[in-house]
C-alpha cells in the first residue's frame, strides 16, 4: 500500500528514484537520442525523456507527504508536482512521440509504443479523477501504490524494448 516514493528511500537517505533518473539519462536517453532519425516527434521524445529524468531526480530532492493538498508543505505539494507532472505525464508523452518517431519499418515497435502511451494517459487520467473526488475514490486511494507500480512497470518494459532494439547493431546475412 505504500508508494513508490515511501520505498524509495534506501538506508542512508540514499533512493533508488533518483538513482534511476540518471540512468535514464545515461543508458536510455542518449542511445534513443542517437537512434531516431530527427524529427519533431523524436524530439518531443527525447524531451519528454529528460522531463521524466528531472522528476525522478526532483522526488528525492522533496520528500512525499500523506494528505489532502491542502494539509500538505510546498515541499510535499512540489512532491506530488515532479510526480505527476514530470513522471506520470512524461511517460505517455514519451511512449505517443516514440510512436511517431520510431522508423516505419518498426511498425509492431509503433503500435506498442501507441498502447502503452495510451494505456498509462488513461490510468493516469482514471487516477487522477479517482483522487480528486470528493471524498477520493476509497479503492482508488488504498491502492494508490499499486497502480503506481503497474504504470511505472509499464514504462520500465516500454524502455528496454526500445532500447534494446534501437542499439542493436544491424546483421547482414553472410551466407
Amino acid at each position: 500500500r505504500q508508494t513508490i516514493s515511501e520505498l524509495g528511500r534506501g538506508f542512508g537517505g540514499t533512493s533508488i528514484v533518483a538513482f534511476y533518473g540518471i540512468i535514464l539519462v545515461a543508458l536510455v536517453l542518449a542511445p534513443i537520442s542517437k537512434a531516431l532519425p530527427a524529427s519533431r516527434s523524436a524530439i518531443l521524445c527525447v524531451s519528454a525523456l529528460g522531463v521524466i529524468a528531472v522528476g525522478c531526480i526532483g522526488l528525492d530532492l522533496v520528500a512525499a507527504e500523506s494528505g489532502s493538498w491542502d494539509a500538505m508543505t510546498w515541499r510535499g505539494q512540489l512532491h506530488l508536482i515532479f510526480a505527476f507532472v514530470f513522471v506520470f505525464g512524461g511517460i505517455p508523452a514519451a511512449c505517443l512521440a516514440a510512436s511517431r518517431a520510431l522508423p516505419p519499418s518498426l511498425r509492431g515497435l509503433r503500435l506498442y509504443s501507441l498502447a502503452t502511451g495510451f494505456g498509462c494517459l488513461a490510468l493516469l487520467v482514471a487516477t487522477l479523477v479517482a483522487l480528486g473526488q470528493s471524498p477520493p475514490i476509497a479503492a482508488i486511494a488504498s491502492r494508490l501504490g499499486l497502480i503506481e507500480r503497474v504504470y511505472v512497470f509499464s514504462f520500465l518494459i516500454w524502455q528496454c524494448i526500445v532500447s534494446a532494439l534501437l542499439t542493436r547493431p544491424t546483421h547482414k546475412d553472410i551466407r
